[in-house]
């Protein structure tokens, strides 16, 4: 299917365009339904995104119906893609509160969103707490997402879990809750640990190594950073790329902790890995 099918696709159940959605489905219909079921897994280059992802479900779910092509165990109810459609809406144009109090309403009124029922529950707070994080409520915004992590927890979706992780602790950082980040950045290692990818585990541990600075001073970082180090040494070490992007964060913190000549070292070597992959 081309890129351009797909966007005209996912435009028209964003704007609530049935006529059109029915159009496009019935004309192309043969070329959509070969596309399935793998339609219904969001591509990699995406997932970083919270709105595009909720964009491509909508428009996946909405197509696979119209076309009669079975749902997958975990299906999103017409009733919530609308009204993420609206918030989506809203958001553009800077009603932040209008969008934040329509989700809330629909969480309230008790209605089946999802199947399972987290879901679509967790779909609700993630963008709660994005709204509040947008309107500097940052305490509501944590709430929120604490929540959608914790359900995604009980839905054994590691990489929700991970995404929502991330997100408190850029909240915790914005706040200066610095013990809250170091809370946050030790879980996300744990989740890393026990689920992966194990890529992930040396960015986070260089993470976790600047939280412990903030939190408990420069003299917790060194021994630290040494492990965060090896670790990384030991896993991305076919990756230049990303071994230098953990370097790099490791020299930053190394360097406010005061340990120059250390975070000069890795910090040259971080350059010519960028380099040697450029």
């Amino acid at each position: 299917m081309s890129a351009h099918l797909w966007y005209e696709l996912e435009a028209a159940v964003s704007a609530g365009d049935s006529e059109l959605l029915d159009r496009l489905c019935r004309i192309h219909g043969d070329q959509l339904r070969a596309d399935f079921p793998a339609r219904f897994t969001v591509p990699a280059e995406l997932r970083h995104d919270p709105a595009a992802v909720q964009r491509y479900g909508r428009a996946s779910f909405a197509v696979a119906e119209r076309l009669g092509v079975p749902l997958p165990g975990v299906a999103v109810s017409e009733t919530l893609n609308r009204t993420l459609a609206q918030c989506e809406e809203l958001s553009r144009q800077g009603g932040h509160e209008q969008a934040l109090a329509l989700l809330t309403g629909l969480l309230s009124s008790g209605q089946v969103l999802s199947r399972p029922p987290e879901v679509g529950q967790a779909t609700c707070y993630e963008w709660m707490g994005g709204l509040a994080r947008r309107l500097s409520r940052h305490q509501q915004a944590w709430q929120y997402t604490s929540t959608a992590q914790e359900l995604c927890h009980r839905m054994q979706d590691a990489e929700g879990c991970l995404r929502h992780l991330a997100t408190m602790h850029g909240i915790a950082e914005e706040t200066g809750a610095h013990p809250d980040a170091l809370a946050v950045a030790g879980m996300a290692v744990h989740h890393v640990q026990e689920h992966g990818p194990v890529t992930l585990l040396p960015p986070w541990l260089a993470t976790y190594a600047e939280a412990l600075r903030r939190a408990e001073g420069p003299g917790q970082v060194g021994e630290f950073a040494k492990a965060a180090e090896r670790y990384a040494r030991e896993i991305l070490g076919s990756d230049p790329a990303a071994l230098s992007r953990t370097l790099n964060q490791l020299a930053v913190t190394l360097h406010r902790a005061g340990h120059d000549a250390a975070a000069r070292a890795l910090l040259e070597e971080a350059v010519e890995l960028r380099r040697r992959g450029a």
